[in-house]
């Protein structure tokens, strides 16, 4: 019995070390995507439930709004849902004590938006600028690759990825994809 617990242990590890270096090789890798006409309402929707069935959204109140009317613009599905995942994961997190998390699609000027806000813990002003540097993190036990990934699914679709956040009052991530 102890050497098969110990083994268990073991194959555990193994497959958390062999997440991570895909996390790691993925990064590494250019972000070339396989188009599709989607509406990023629907893409939004399928990684927020996601989470929510993994049980990461714990005690976190959810809103999603608007899209619905907009048209189906070309990005790689999984890609994109992926950096979605991330970036509301990241949200979740910082609101250990439960929280709000609201998405909202929207358009205008050609392109389409996705934004999401939290009522987390924020990130410090001296923190912001390397967000987005790879292997930065705050938490224990994190790589550091979440929000560099999603900026790159962004730029990869001809879009942007900006962070606004003061400490203390939560972050807003808003990414914006062109919208044909």
């Amino acid at each position: 019995d102890g050497a098969r617990e110990s083994l268990d242990v073991i194959v555990r590890n193994i497959v958390l070390l062999q997440k991570k270096i895909d996390t790691i090789m993925n990064f590494s890798r250019p972000v070339l995507p396989q188009r599709s006409p989607e509406k990023l309402a629907a893409v939004a929707s399928e990684a927020l439930e996601k989470l929510r069935l993994a049980g990461k959204l714990g005690g976190i109140k959810t809103t999603l709004s608007g899209g619905e009317k907009l048209k189906a613009v070309g990005v790689d599905r999984v890609r994109l849902a992926s950096a979605l995942e991330q970036l509301m994961l990241n949200a979740a997190e910082a609101m250990a004590e439960g929280g709000e998390l609201r998405v909202s699609v929207s358009a205008a000027n050609g392109r389409q938006r996705i934004e999401i806000s939290d009522t987390g813990e924020g990130i410090e002003k001296k923190n912001l600028q390397a967000v987005f540097h790879p292997f930065f993190t705050t938490r224990p036990g994190k790589m550091g690759l979440g929000l560099t990934l999603a900026r790159n699914v962004a730029r990869a679709h001809g879009g942007t990825l900006e962070i606004n956040s003061v400490a203390g009052h939560g972050t807003r991530v808003v990414m914006e994809l062109p919208a044909s």
